[in-house]
């Protein structure tokens, strides 16, 4: 009895959590407790519509984080929030532009971090703005999507990547799916498979649109598509998310 009980309490001891909470638009921050790994943040409020805004200071805290960027619009990053903070930077040319060498992180196509991997994956990201009404497309010419493996899981960061680029389904054996919503839409609007255990749906123009979209989600046809072991979750802004990891 007291060897069942001491395996149990050791396997307590050894299963953590990472903990993912949603900030915002496209933002995410990722902690293991120890590093504080943000998506997209900071971003700026109000850019192109997106309207979550949320308190640098209340977010930001710790001095082990790492900001890794997709690309440089408004909606996904913040050059004077981010040197207001002390986080180290990880991101493509056009948003390290401008940002001290001392705060980079050496973006190659192969990064490791400690126990952090980080591979950048070339996307490609269109776009339709609208000044005075007129719409205008235009294409970012610096958008990279990400695959890090932490804490041995495999986690995909889309970015505003295009939908018809159907670049998650090409990956196989994903954990974590961190994708906007339309790329979500897209994938059940054509019977696109997306491998992965956990699925997160992100960048909602506002509070409002997400429960909303969060009761429409069609579950029954997610569950054909992607298979009873998926999980879909759209969250709250600053809801957590925890998930189990295991360094042995």
């Amino acid at each position: 009895m007291k060897k069942l009980l001491l395996i149990l309490f050791t396997s307590l001891l050894c299963s953590e959590q990472l903990d993912i909470q949603y900030i915002g638009n496209a933002s995410f921050v990722l902690s293991d407790g120890k590093k504080n790994v943000f998506i997209d943040f900071p971003y700026e409020a109000g850019a192109y519509g997106f309207a979550m805004d949320y308190s640098l200071d209340s977010i930001i805290t710790g001095d082990n984080n790492i900001s890794i960027i997709t690309h440089h619009h408004g909606d996904h990053w913040w050059r004077k929030g981010f040197m207001a903070s002390n986080n180290k930077l990880f991101a493509p040319y056009f948003v390290r532009l401008f940002v001290p060498k001392s705060r980079e992180i050496l973006f190659e196509e192969h990064s490791v971090i400690d126990d952090l991997i980080i591979n950048p994956i070339k996307t490609p990201h269109s776009f339709t703005i609208e000044p005075f009404g007129i719409p205008i497309s235009g294409k970012c010419i610096s958008h990279y999507s990400y695959i890090l493996f932490w804490h041995n899981k495999k986690i995909f960061i889309s970015g505003d990547a295009n939908s018809e680029y159907e670049l998650l389904q090409r990956e196989k054996n994903i954990d974590i799916a961190i994708i906007t919503y339309w790329n979500g839409e897209y994938a059940l609007m054509n019977n696109k498979n997306i491998d992965a255990k956990d699925i997160i749906l992100c960048h909602f123009f506002n509070l409002e649109q997400i429960p909303q979209y969060r009761e429409s989600i069609e579950k029954e046809k997610i569950y054909t598509l992607f298979g009873d072991n998926t999980n879909i979750h759209v969250l709250d802004q600053y809801e957590h998310l925890y998930i189990n990891i295991d360094n042995n």
